[in-house]
């Protein structure tokens, strides 16, 4: 849907680029989170992207056009700030927008987008009495007017209470399910790390594309042990993998690389004749890959 090669963009009277050498490849009818610190250029990149600012030099393609022959109907964007006209009715504000879109849309259209974004119990409210949440899913809904076949989305979850924001992801699986290609900007890490089928981190004008394996993120998992602390200790103080475990009264955690080492933790355990009442995976989340890595590039 989306292919970006070698893209550099600065802006006027800056000495430096913002985006230097920008690759980003985005699959048909999935979902991808685009991440970065603030002013790290989330918001430039979608702006080339929708045409509104024109890189230095780079390509991109969407759907297959070159962005200079792009039909601007195949693309839907929400701004992290929209703003609506508050003396409309839901219905009526979709209506007009409707007519000055690029195609008409039917009333039972219109309604199908209005139960798509959760709205349909609102479509004779004025505008001006929807709270934020919902003033977003009136965003989501105008993106969704003409069948757009990509959705760009920046920052839509931002000031939005854990309610909103599980509205918001649960809509934005929903047009996923329809084909509709997603590609949104959020500083809500582990949301995005649910939604997303690819997480892109935009960094000293560079993307790339975040992966356990790229980081050499082990697994963890966290065993709750039968026994008292000491007895534990004096136990595990015997076994060959003991430099990988970690007690914390009856709290064991340990990491692996891979099946096998594993397998043998769990077996000198058993071995061991050290019961587990209950046990728990610990992945590295998306936040600590995130800091992981700006540390090691030198940004705290």
């Amino acid at each position: 849907m989306i292919c970006v090669k070698d893209l550099f963009f600065r802006y006027p009277g800056k000495r430096h680029d913002l985006l230097r050498g920008i690759e980003l490849k985005i699959k048909k009818g999935s979902i991808t989170g685009l991440i970065g610190i603030n002013g790290s250029g989330k918001t430039t990149l979608f702006q080339i992207l929708l045409g509104i600012l024109r890189a230095e030099q780079g390509l991109i393609e969407i759907a297959g056009y070159p962005l200079a022959k792009l039909p601007k109907e195949l693309v839907g964007f929400l701004p992290e700030r929209p703003y609506y006209h508050g003396n409309f009715t839901l219905k009526e504000y979709l209506y007009y927008l409707g007519k000055i879109s690029s195609r008409q849309v039917k009333e039972e259209e219109l309604e199908q987008i209005i139960a798509t974004v959760d709205l349909a119990g609102y479509c004779n409210q004025y505008i001006r009495s929807f709270s934020k949440g919902m003033l977003q899913r009136v965003g989501l809904a105008q993106t969704l007017l003409h069948q757009p076949e990509l959705i760009i989305m920046d920052e839509i979850t931002s000031g939005l209470d854990p309610i909103g924001q599980n509205q918001l992801k649960e809509i934005i699986l929903r047009i996923k399910q329809s084909g509709t290609t997603v590609l949104i900007s959020s500083h809500h890490l582990a949301q995005i790390e649910q939604i997303c089928d690819q997480i892109c981190l935009l960094h000293n004008g560079k993307t790339r594309t975040l992966t356990q394996e790229y980081f050499k993120i082990k697994n963890r998992y966290q065993l709750i042990l039968e026994g008292k602390e000491e007895e534990l200790k004096e136990k595990l103080q015997h076994l060959s993998t003991h430099d990988k475990l970690v007690l914390n009264k009856n709290r064991l955690t340990f990491e692996f690389s891979n099946d096998q080492e594993y397998f043998d933790i769990l077996s000198c355990l058993l071995k061991a004749k050290i019961k587990i009442i209950n046990m728990q995976a610990n992945y590295a989340t998306l936040e600590e890959i995130v800091l992981k890595y700006l540390a090691e590039e030198g940004d705290g």
